[in-house]
């Protein structure tokens, strides 16, 4: 899922479809958030005729990309790019990694396209052409999958996360040959990490476990400025017994609030 700032257009995912969702068509009951009354179906195999622009297996990963008025996706080891106005089909990069892809991100002007793969590994590429800039080494990659990607234009850095509890800081320059690893796999409050953030003003990164969330400064970047465990929290008027889970993290705007959405439809917002 992500917003349209400029065109206030929200786009969603389902299995093989793609929706944009206008505001007028959003209605928000009282406590229960939000609800899409209307929406358009973008880009969307009707099943009519010999249309097959979609993607064969589930997608995995989609990004907007402002710059180039475009939508990337992936799906298995393929990657797909969408015109925004017309919804239609502008370029298929098959086989572009060995194993699945499962995490895409963009650097601040859109030409540079970082992927991140089941196996672990970390590209870069061309965004209009799909060809490799550069493949992160042994020494620059997770050997696990790759759960979550940021990239912090003041810095040049590229951020990536893995199920096996790793993250790395990769830097432009260093074109794969190395990466700085600042969180080693397998800790014992961090088993997995799927959830990662970066602040658009501040020079702050985040991300969590399960239940877990800790919040860095990218200049001191193996040094946590704070951490917060949400499995042991009470929630008022909650009907859900089950061990509470944080589902996604992130900042709010340019503001230095943490804003966690937490099974069983609950939020919780921090200060930094």
């Amino acid at each position: 899922m992500c917003y349209i700032d400029s065109l206030r257009q929200l786009v969603t995912a389902e299995w093989r479809r793609m929706y944009v969702h206008q505001p007028e068509g959003l209605h928000v009951p009282p406590t229960k958030g939000v609800s899409p009354t209307a929406s358009t179906s973008l880009f969307a195999n009707t099943g009519s005729g010999t249309e097959s622009s979609d993607h064969d297996l589930i997608v995995t990963a989609a990004l907007y990309n402002a710059n180039q008025s475009s939508f990337v996706t992936a799906s298995g080891k393929d990657i797909k790019v969408w015109d925004r106005f017309h919804g239609c089909l502008t370029s298929h990069y098959p086989n572009v990694s060995s194993t699945d892809i499962t995490g895409l991100c963009l650097d601040e002007f859109g030409r540079r396209l970082y992927i991140g793969s089941q196996e672990g590994q970390v590209q870069c590429r061309v965004y209009h052409t799909c060809q490799e800039i550069y493949s992160c080494n042994a020494n620059a990659r997770h050997t696990a999958e790759v759960t979550s990607m940021r990239y912090i234009p003041s810095r040049r850095i590229l951020i990536t996360a893995a199920v096996d509890g790793s993250i790395l800081l990769h830097h432009d320059k260093d074109r794969g040959e190395t990466a700085l690893r600042i969180f080693c796999e397998k800790q014992e409050a961090f088993p997995d990490v799927v959830r990662l953030a970066t602040s658009v003003s501040l020079s702050l990164f985040i991300f969590s476990s399960s239940d877990t969330l800790s919040l860095r400064d990218i200049t001191y970047p193996k040094k946590p400025l704070s951490e917060i465990n949400i499995s042991n929290m009470s929630f008022p008027f909650s009907t859900n017994q089950n061990k509470p889970e944080i589902m996604s993290v992130n900042f709010l705007g340019n503001k230095p609030v943490i804003v966690l959405s937490i099974s069983g439809g609950r939020f919780l917002a921090y200060s930094c």
